[in-house]
This record gives C-alpha cells, sequence and structure tokens, in this order.
C-alpha cells in the first residue's frame, strides 16, 4: 500500500459572505493607503484560526473530526462582532497586520479551550503562545514602514457587522505560488 502524502489542515471560524464583503472594502481602503510592502489577503481566505495542524496524515483525520465534534458540542453558537485594527507584534517592526473582534471573545477563547484539550486527548500538538482571536489582513514585508494612518483607518460599517459562529470548520491548505488555497473539509455546527 502507497504512503499518502500529509495533507496540511487548520481548524476555523469561517466567515459569512456578508463578512467577507466587508472585509473586501476594508481591504480596499487598506491596500489605498499602504499599497505597497504588504501581501493583503484574499477576503474568502481571512478566517478565525482555533488549531493551526500543520502537515496530517490522512489516517488522522478521523481523530481530528472526532476531536472538533466533542470540542463543538461543548459550546452554544454564539454571535461574534468585529472590532478594532492592530498589528503583531504591537510594539516595533509589523510583521502582520489584523482585526480583532469587539464582542464574543470570551466564547470563541472557551471554544478553542476545549477545541485544544480534545485535540492533545487525542495526541495533536498545539502551539504554546495564548490564543488571541483575530482575522489576519496582511502580512508585512521586512522592512515596510506602514502608513501612520493606516491603523486609524474608517472601518465603515463593520463595526455593526455581526455574525454567528455557527460552526468549526476543519479546512485543508494547499501552498501555491500565488498564495495559499483553503479547501473545506467537514463543519461541525457548535451546540451539537
Amino acid at each position: 500500500m502507497r504512503n499518502m502524502p500529509n495533507i496540511r489542515a487548520f481548524i476555523a471560524i469561517t466567515l459569512a459572505a456578508g463578512g467577507q464583503a466587508e472585509i473586501s472594502r476594508l481591504l480596499d481602503r487598506l491596500r489605498a493607503l499602504q499599497p505597497r510592502g504588504v501581501k493583503w489577503c484574499t477576503p474568502g481566505n481571512v478566517h478565525f484560526t482555533l488549531a493551526f495542524l500543520g502537515p496530517v496524515a490522512e489516517e488522522r483525520f478521523e481523530a481530528v473530526y472526532a476531536a472538533c465534534g466533542a470540542a463543538s458540542r461543548s459550546v452554544e453558537n454564539f454571535p461574534f462582532q468585529l472590532g478594532s485594527l492592530g498589528t503583531f507584534p504591537p510594539h516595533g517592526a509589523a510583521r502582520v497586520i489584523w482585526l480583532g473582534l469587539s464582542r464574543g471573545q470570551p466564547a470563541m477563547g472557551e471554544l478553542q479551550t476545549a477545541l485544544a484539550a480534545e485535540l492533545g486527548r487525542r495526541e495533536f500538538s498545539l502551539e504554546a503562545r495564548p490564543f488571541f482571536p483575530h482575522l489576519t489582513l496582511g502580512r508585512v514585508r521586512p522592512g515596510t514602514r506602514l502608513h501612520p494612518r493606516l491603523l486609524q483607518v474608517d472601518l465603515g460599517s463593520l463595526p455593526a457587522y455581526t455574525q454567528p459562529a455557527a460552526g468549526l470548520c476543519v479546512m485543508r491548505s494547499d501552498l501555491q505560488p500565488a498564495g495559499a488555497r483553503y479547501t473545506l473539509l467537514r463543519t461541525f455546527p457548535l451546540g451539537g
């Protein structure tokens, strides 16, 4: 029997079409201020990463699905609201530009904690850094100086955008020269 290649995977909460449209409008405003030096994300790829798994052997996906099923049953569906812009790191040369939450952080943190525990029970190891729910909007190239008003850009109607976190999405990530391509493998509704 031939060995199957590993699949690069992560678990996320994705944005509905309305959220993607809001992000698209925001990215247009950010690109206008910072046309160079930042690799801006595609609106359809923007998501909240709850667990980055990295390369996973195909036969281990049943364990991933079992962990997602158990974690998703432990947390009820909750709404989240998009918030303000920031960078990682918060001081010094920025590497990532992100959009955070103004509502839903505790529930999303509870869901991520439950997911991490379920994955740990199945011998998946995750990053040790604290969870901070955010949408990555762009990656800053080394040596790039950000426009001073970039993080104060008008968010438009984004602060009013609210969406339910309907479920955990297991995603496949294929790295390509034009950027990552994400494929939904399975969704697990919250609250069972």
